[in-house]
């Protein structure tokens, strides 16, 4: 397996599908954690209008999600992003002002429970030496960062490091790794709640029995959003992807290979 044949779009394009569809991407993250705005709302809420029928709760959520978003997509255009323990807090402090009551501004000071499963995450005096371990199997798979990227991605969503808001700065972070190596980003879609939880809460009780079952349906997301933007795909077990690409799927038709 290799990057071009895992959603490789290059870096000014994965950068632009980010900025393109930031507010879909917003949408798409408050959406999993049960808030109630439409995407109207959310989108008039990145372009920077406040809107009526929302609680404040709600309305700072989407807000602190989008600001997650403005910093990742300005630190890769930077060229400043990297996976370490800093660039996570603060992603974290911004998804999670208000919510994380556990450390807000650092790992989370608490042990914390997940709902639905008997996994227990580690206890905060083990938090740095598992970040510590995540980054050291990251660097075994710079090779594949696709793998890499879905790695850090679940390992931080299983290991709660943050008081709050863990899954959002895992989907961050991951996203920032893919876009870096000119991958097409992610987004967990609504319609596929039951599947990702089943999926996720699996990797969280038994990680090396249900890995490929996690990894495969992020990869079968980021496929969604290939499609979307006029990749020709083959089945998720096939070793190439199409490689033709719509630049504004929206507005023309006009297809480049690349």
């Amino acid at each position: 397996m290799t990057a071009d044949s895992n959603g490789y779009v290059g870096f000014d394009l994965a950068l632009f599908i980010a900025e393109k569809l930031r507010a879909q991407f917003v949408f798409d993250m408050a959406q999993m954690e049960g808030n109630t705005a439409t995407y109207p709302q959310v989108e008039t809420i990145v372009c920077g209008t406040s809107v009526a029928g929302l609680s404040v709760s709600e309305t700072r959520q989407i807000d602190n999600i989008n600001r997650g978003w403005q910093a990742l997509i300005e630190d890769l255009r930077l060229k400043r992003f990297q996976i370490n323990k800093l660039v996570a807090i603060e992603y974290n402090k911004l998804v999670s002002e208000s919510e994380n009551r556990l450390g807000f501004g650092g790992f989370r000071n608490a042990p914390v429970a997940i709902g639905g499963t008997s996994y227990t995450p580690p206890t905060p005096l083990d938090l740095n030496s598992c970040w510590d371990e995540l980054i050291a199997r990251c660097q075994e798979l710079e090779d594949n960062p696709l793998e890499q990227s879905l790695l850090l991605y679940a390992e931080m969503a299983r290991n709660q490091f943050f008081g709050d808001g863990n899954k959002r700065t895992a989907l961050l972070m991951m996203n920032g790794n893919l876009i870096q190596n000119g991958l097409c980003p992610i987004t967990i879609t609504k319609s596929r709640e039951v599947e990702y939880r089943t999926a996720l809460i699996g990797y969280y009780e038994s990680p090396e029995q249900h890995r490929i079952q996690f990894f495969d349906f992020l990869k079968q997301e980021q496929q969604t959003m290939l499609k979307r933007w006029g990749y020709e795909i083959q089945d998720i077990n096939e070793t190439e992807l199409g490689k033709t690409i719509d630049t504004n799927p929206k507005e023309g038709s006009t297809k480049h290979k690349l």
